[in-house]
């Protein structure tokens, strides 16, 4: 990062000496290498920013320089068995965090850290299902995955165009989705999230059920009308499952 000075600001929340999360990313900044698309601080520590004058806690936090900052504590501290402690991430409700629940502080670890630096790819907050990309936290069981939306403008960020020829994108972006979900379930099963492995595992099924290999690529097959009545189903309950989170 070269030789600087840096001046990290810091506050008192809740009785607690916090980090304002602006002046880490003036520091961050320089670390950001041409090679690089983003830069991901995991700090232990607490994390604030200043809201109309008031600092408010945050879990996490990203700018448009490609980096974010995530308060890693929770994960790295399950043995206080007593403490619970409310904090925010860039999402507008709070969330109730024991650090006696190890699996339920990387959960909450994991989501948090995916959704800042999914900020950094361009990725905005969303409304639709139960997107990674919400913008409020609800539990330990929160939703691990991008809505198709987010996963398609996040599968075009990632393929370039070295990757797609010309009539080939969809090809292309098929069979990374599908490797994608197979490799997202093989996570999650060896951190014991046997209800998001199974999901991700489904999900590739569904991909593979809607595409043919022809020549070594994939092409969308017309769609069965029981997969259309499910898919219209499913839609009628994200619908009232948004409306529930709003």
């Amino acid at each position: 990062m070269g030789s600087y000075a840096y001046s990290i600001q810091q506050a008192q929340v809740d009785g607690e000496q916090c980090f304002e999360v602006f002046s880490l990313f003036d520091m961050l900044v320089h670390a950001v290498d041409d090679k690089d698309y983003c830069v991901i601080a995991l700090v232990n520590h607490g994390l604030c920013e200043e809201v109309d004058d008031e600092h408010l806690p945050v879990l996490g936090r990203a700018c448009g320089d490609r980096v974010c900052v995530v308060d890693a504590r929770y994960a790295t501290s399950a043995s206080d068995s007593n403490n619970t402690t409310t904090s925010k991430s860039c999402k507008t409700n709070p969330v109730s965090v024991s650090q006696n629940d190890a699996k339920r502080t990387l959960r909450t670890l994991l989501a948090t850290t995916a959704h800042e630096a999914l900020h950094c790819f361009g990725l905005d907050h969303c409304i639709t299902w139960q997107c990674l990309m919400n913008s409020h936290q609800v539990d330990e069981h929160e939703f691990l995955f991008l809505s198709p939306l987010n996963l398609k403008k996040l599968v075009y960020a990632i393929l370039t165009s070295n990757h797609c020829t010309k009539g080939k994108d969809d090809i292309v972006a098929n069979r990374y989705v599908l490797d994608r979900y197979h490799a997202l379930g093989d996570v999650l099963k060896s951190l014991d999230f046997s209800k998001d492995a199974a999901w991700a595992y489904r999900k590739a099924s569904l991909v593979e059920q809607v595409t043919i290999t022809t020549g070594g690529g994939e092409y969308p097959k017309k769609m069965a009308p029981s997969l259309k009545k499910k898919r219209k189903m499913h839609s009628e309950n994200s619908k009232q499952l948004m409306e529930l989170r709003c």
